[in-house]
């Protein structure tokens, strides 16, 4: 140690031990009543064991500072940007004690974003009673302030810094936890960066074309191929269970896809069993199943989707059979003797023929 040097408790083998508002006992039976962190002035010659002179520079305590950083894709205008999300990229931020960013309290940190829209950093031990301000950092060190442009020279671009409000904060007293969040914005999509799109699919159920509630759970699986053998790999849901709960119609949670530039993928969607095996091949499904598409396309163009599946479970009603209509004037059942009544009629006729012919002959005979 250094005549007239000033140490603090952290750089140098000192024990100090903590309860409430006392620091304990050091050289010399002394004993402080405040709140802080002590600095050590040595007096005496250089050496290893000196006196000591105790003295306090902060009696308001310590706080925390939160540092959150978003990814974002410019769409048009401040109103529509939009989230995209770093593989695996990290950035750098550090603390500053003046508004120009000259004086570097600590170290700088690191913003790490692994497959993240979103991520944040803490500065711990903060003087309390001080305002600090936030700069990004460049790969090489460089300051970015509010509203300036940082260039990222692994990515091969530049974005702008956007602080939410300011880059500005101020720990006001012990056990604070102050937070400040910024944007970098990107005019185009980098490498290794992706949006995130999203696909629905609803589910709708009928009988005999009428919508009809149910408690069953179906399932619908996402292919990679139109032959509906691959299920796809790169959706985060392959098999997405759809359960009625006593409704006729439920839509799925967003099923996510990853886009990255120039990516495109065909999804094919179909009724499958909770295995993902499509029921087409199942003949004791005993639904006719309809979908409003059989296959969607999400790229960088089109990421947002959805597909209708309904299912109409058709009953067969019987037709009743029509009992054979009887003549008028004819008692189903009549046991009538009719053949007896028909030879006497035939008998009657057969006399009054007779008659007739003697009679014409006795004419003919005068």
């Amino acid at each position: 140690m250094k005549d007239g040097w000033t140490y603090s408790a952290a750089s140098y083998d000192v024990t100090v031990a903590v309860s409430d508002k006392e620091v304990g006992k050091q050289d010399g039976d002394l004993v402080i009543h405040v709140t802080g962190t002590p600095e050590i002035t040595v007096t005496g010659q250089d050496t290893e064991e000196v006196s000591a002179e105790a003295g306090f520079v902060n009696k308001l305590g310590f706080g925390s500072l939160e540092v959150t950083k978003h990814l974002k894709l410019y769409a048009g205008s401040e109103e529509e940007y939009e989230d995209i999300y770093a593989v695996d990229q990290t950035f750098k931020v550090a603390l500053f004690e003046d508004e120009d960013c000259k004086t570097k309290v600590g170290t700088e940190r690191n913003i790490e974003f692994k497959n993240a829209t979103v991520s944040s950093v803490t500065f711990d031990n903060l003087e309390a009673g001080k305002t600090y301000y936030v700069a990004e950092l460049t790969e090489d060190g460089k300051v970015t302030k509010n509203k300036e442009s940082v260039r990222i020279d692994s990515l091969g671009l530049s974005c702008i810094v956007e602080f939410e409000t300011t880059n500005e904060a101020k720990v006001e007293r012990d056990g604070d936890i102050v937070r400040i969040s910024f944007d970098n914005v990107f005019t185009e999509l980098p490498e290794h960066f992706y949006r995130e799109a999203d696909l629905t699919i609803t589910k709708k159920t009928l009988k005999n074309g009428e919508k009809t509630t149910t408690n069953e759970t179906f399932y619908a699986g996402i292919f990679a191929d139109k032959e509906l053998t691959e299920l796809s790999d790169d959706v985060s849901a392959n098999i997405v269970e759809l359960a009625m709960n006593g409704k006729s119609e439920v839509t799925s949670d967003p099923i996510k896809v990853s886009v990255g530039k120039g990516d495109s993928f065909e999804l094919y969607i179909a009724e499958t069993d909770e295995d993902g095996n499509p029921v087409k091949d199942k003949a004791s499904f005993k639904y006719t199943v309809s979908y409003s598409k059989k296959s969607v396309t999400i790229s960088e163009e089109n990421l947002h989707d959805s597909v209708i599946i309904t299912n109409d479970e058709e009953t067969v009603t019987p037709t009743p059979s029509t009992p054979p209509t009887t003549p008028p004037g004819v008692r189903t059942g009549d046991d009538t003797p009719v053949g007896a009544y028909l030879t006497l009629v035939l008998m009657a006729l057969a006399a009054a023929l007779i008659a007739f012919m003697a009679l014409r002959r006795r004419k003919q005979l005068k």
